[in-house]
């Protein structure tokens, strides 16, 4: 961790990890370090040399919380996918808890505007294009960890999201309830939605980046970040995620108006829609994890009959 402090100390760590990438000339001394980390726990350095001559001059060094060590190897092979099919930046070196990847784009893109949301919908549709046997040997792990709450538990469970990166649930909840929980709540209403298939898992302007002048949504010019919760489901996740979070600030003050019928739409939908026995067992427990969970998926249900 006090490496994590040492700006020094990481720009020779980069300097010395990237020296079979065209670095070997670069004095670590004359490299600039700066932090540009979320609030995730992880932190995330910008590192360029100031006087050029190297591809990249820019680089992302991105540190792990120790709260994410389990979920690295999943992290890994979800960045080597995307990473091949250029829909996130490709590592350059990695280590136990850290990796370095090229800098690229301006910053993260605002989806504002319906056209906006088009090309995020393209762009998505090429993650949700991608093979998904890479995420089978986790999923694998995972049901012989927790037999009675995820043998049985069919692909586009909710409960895999949780499992991505959120063992808490699994480690402290009554079996019996876990068990009932795990079981799929709401069913997608469209092919498309129930389509198994990658998914980001945290898709929010944050974890975009926008490879376009002004960091505008341009189709081609959009890399997908953070995939600390990339897993394989059903692909009305990604899209319900969206929608739940357009609500988050600072999203819902760059759109407001949207915000607004997203609101209208999940508190209708909240006052139609029955309560099932999972919803009461939900509403018991008032855990607002769970809770906030099912509202997506009551998103998803609507989304997908479009």
């Amino acid at each position: 961790m006090e490496l994590r402090t040492d700006l020094k100390a990481l720009g020779s760590l980069v300097a010395e990890a990237l020296k079979p990438h065209g670095w070997g000339s670069v004095d670590a001394a004359s490299l600039v370090v700066k932090e540009h980390s979320g609030g995730s726990g992880n932190k995330t350095y910008h590192v360029s040399v100031p006087a050029g001559g190297v591809t990249p001059s820019e680089v992302a060094l991105h540190s792990r919380d120790p709260w994410y060590a389990e979920f690295e190897p999943r992290i890994r092979a979800a960045a080597t996918l995307l990473g091949e099919h250029g829909l996130s930046p490709k590592r350059l070196a990695e280590g136990v808890d850290w990796h370095i990847e090229a800098w690229e784009g301006c910053g993260e893109p605002v989806w504002a505007t319906v056209e906006d949301m088009k090309v995020l919908g393209k762009e998505l549709a090429k993650l949700h294009k991608l093979r998904t046997d890479w995420h089978e040997p986790f999923r694998a792990q995972l049901k012989e960890k927790f037999p009675e709450a995820l043998a049985s538990v069919p692909d586009h469970s909710h409960i895999w999201w949780y499992a991505a990166a959120n063992l808490k649930a699994f480690a402290e909840d009554d079996p019996t309830w876990l068990a009932e929980f795990s079981q799929p709540m709401f069913e997608p209403r469209s092919k498309a939605g129930a389509r198994i298939v990658t998914c980001h898992g945290d898709l929010k302007e944050p974890n975009t980046i926008s490879l376009a002048e002004g960091c505008a949504m341009k189709e081609g010019l959009f890399k997908f970040l953070d995939l600390d919760w990339a897993h394989v489901n059903a692909a009305c996740n990604d899209l319900a995620f969206v929608c739940f979070h357009q609500e988050d600030p600072p999203m819902r003050e760059k759109t407001a108006e949207r915000g607004k019928d997203v609101s209208a739409m999940r508190r209708a939908f909240n006052f139609c829609n029955p309560i099932s026995r999972q919803w009461a067992i939900l509403q018991q427990r008032r855990t607002s994890t769970h809770c906030s969970w099912i509202h997506v998926w009551q998103h998803a249900d609507i989304i997908s009959e479009s």
